[in-house]
């Protein structure tokens, strides 16, 4: 396979020493002709951490080591967004960020990797932006490149949480992250469905890029979605953030509870189903909503 061209100078915000320490392990490692190896990848990453090197006293040296943290988390998503929709080189990034967690914190007692996804959730809440679409001054549509690398963002995310599964730290985090996905795909609004804006939306690939990203949270976090709605019987919880307070509130097409509910789950398969039979929908986003309602009944079972 040939090399994946990846960039760290389009990162969002000014580039510090950390990022690039950062960004050099993360290139070497998820190149598809890497020797470096998963626990390698750890080891470079914890040997670049300044609290390994510090001299400041212990809760100085477990700050320091929590801003790296935050910025190896933008620099992996920034990365994520540049990765093909793959089986592997998705599954390398996702083994990396569990032996972050995993990672015996034998050598230094002041600082620790344990916490690297309950770090981490505040980063993507708060750096969580997809492609727009609505037509604004100055603004172009998105382009090819953002729209599959906001896919790609969404499919890693969605394969952290089936491989953690649900633990105390991101209990509420992963629910929020699906029901905003799931519910731009398939709860909508009206207007969006109705000529002329669904044709439009239809036409310019947001349509075909909700979808895309709603079957990527069905396949690869499916089994715990269900397991919320089945257990949630309605429950709320929205907590405030940078999704704003009603991240559950439902879409205009969907009228059952909010929340997390069995109902909700239902409507969404019945929506894929829609999606199959829609006019104008490409055949791609047909097999995706095909595949998904799939998934849906594997994991009713």
């Amino acid at each position: 396979m040939a090399a994946i061209p990846l960039r760290l100078d389009t990162l969002p915000r000014a580039i510090e020493e950390e990022d690039e320490g950062i960004f050099a392990v993360l290139i070497d490692y998820l190149q598809p002709s890497s020797k470096l190896t998963t626990n390698e990848a750890v080891r470079k990453l914890d040997g670049i951490s300044p609290a390994r090197t510090s001299k400041d006293e212990p809760d100085e040296t477990r700050r320091s080591h929590s801003y790296f943290v935050e910025s190896f988390w933008e620099v992996m998503m920034h990365v994520a967004r540049q990765l093909p929709n793959e089986d592997v080189v998705q599954k390398k990034l996702v083994d990396l960020v569990l032996a972050l967690r995993t990672r015996p914190d034998v050598e230094s007692e002041h600082y620790t990797w344990h916490d690297v996804l309950e770090d981490g959730s505040g980063v993507i809440a708060e750096t969580w932006r997809g492609p727009e679409f609505l037509a604004k001054e100055g603004k172009s549509m998105p382009t090819e490149q953002e729209i599959s690398g906001w896919i790609s963002l969404n499919s890693i995310i969605a394969r952290l949480w089936g491989a953690v599964g649900n633990i105390p730290q991101t209990s509420t985090f992963f629910p929020r992250m699906a029901i905003w996905e799931l519910r731009q795909a398939l709860e909508g609004r009206q207007a969006w469905l109705e000529p002329p804006r669904g044709e439009e939306r239809k036409r310019n690939g947001a349509v075909d890029m909700e979808i895309a990203v709603a079957a990527e949270w069905m396949e690869h976090a499916g089994s715990l979605i269900y397991e919320a709605f089945r257990e949630g019987d309605g429950k709320e919880i929205s907590e405030p953030g940078s999704f704003g307070s009603n991240h559950h509130a439902s879409g205009e097409l969907y009228t059952g509870s909010p929340g997390l509910c069995l109902e909700r789950w239902r409507f969404w398969e019945k929506r894929f189903g829609d999606i199959c039979a829609e006019e104008g929908v490409s055949d791609a986003s047909r097999a995706l909503a095909f595949r998904s309602i799939l998934s849906m009944k594997q994991v009713e079972r």
